[in-house]
C-alpha cells in the first residue's frame, strides 16, 4: 500500500466549503466592529462638545450671570443646543423644583448635542444648575 503525501481532492473541497461558509460571517463581524467603533468615536466627540458648551456657560456666568441665554450652533456634523431655564424653589425649605417662587439667582442649563447616525438621530445631554454666586 502506497502512502501519499499531500491533500486529496475531497479534503480540498471540504476545506473550500468550510472557508466559503466562514467568509460571510467574518465580513459581517468586521463590518459590525467598524460601525461600533465609529459610533463610539462620534459619541466621544459629542460628549466633548457638550462639555465644552457647559464650560462656556460657566465662563459667561462668571463674567455676567444675566447674559446666560439659549443658543444653537453647528460644529461639523454635530448640532449643539443650549437651554437656560428658570428654577422654582420652595420658600419654606429651599427645595429646588418645588413651589412657585422663581429663584433669580439660579438657572438650570441643559446642553444637548445631536448628530445623524445610520439608525436615526443620536443625542448626548448634560444638565447643571448654575448660580450667580
Amino acid at each position: 500500500m502506497k502512502k501519499y503525501k499531500g491533500f486529496t481532492l475531497v479534503e480540498i473541497i471540504i476545506a473550500l466549503a468550510v472557508a466559503a461558509l466562514m467568509f460571510p460571517a467574518l465580513v459581517k463581524l468586521f463590518s459590525f466592529a467598524i460601525n461600533a467603533s465609529s459610533q463610539g468615536d462620534k459619541y466621544s466627540q459629542a460628549y466633548a462638545i457638550a462639555q465644552e458648551g457647559m464650560e462656556e456657560i460657566y465662563s459667561i456666568k462668571n463674567s455676567d450671570f444675566s447674559a446666560l441665554a439659549e443658543s444653537t450652533s453647528t460644529i461639523g456634523e454635530f448640532t449643539r443646543k443650549v437651554s437656560v431655564d428658570d428654577v422654582v424653589r420652595n420658600t419654606v425649605d429651599g427645595t429646588l423644583g418645588e413651589g412657585t417662587t422663581i429663584d433669580d439667582g439660579t438657572k438650570k442649563v441643559t446642553v444637548e448635542v445631536s448628530w445623524q447616525e445610520t439608525g436615526g438621530m443620536e443625542e448626548v445631554s448634560l444638565s447643571s444648575y448654575v448660580t450667580k454666586y
